[in-house]
């Protein structure tokens, strides 16, 4: 098996940037008028019962490579 030696990542805000004071409120969607933000839609799939996308987890876990 190959592994990377490293990787480099653009594009994702960290995983404590929704607690953040004054984070900037951005929409999900950019296309769709009236998404939820981008921190609540994330808050949204972390604490869903099944089947949501762990986006705070999966950048924690990123953060720890």
């Amino acid at each position: 098996m190959d592994m990377c030696k490293e990787i480099h990542i653009y594009g994702m805000i960290n995983d404590t940037y929704c607690k953040t004071e004054g984070y900037r409120k951005v929409p999900y969607h950019y296309y769709e008028a009236g998404s939820r933000d981008e921190c609540a839609e994330y808050q949204l799939h972390e604490s869903a019962p099944y089947g949501g996308h762990r986006f705070i987890t999966e950048k924690s876990v990123f953060a720890k490579l």
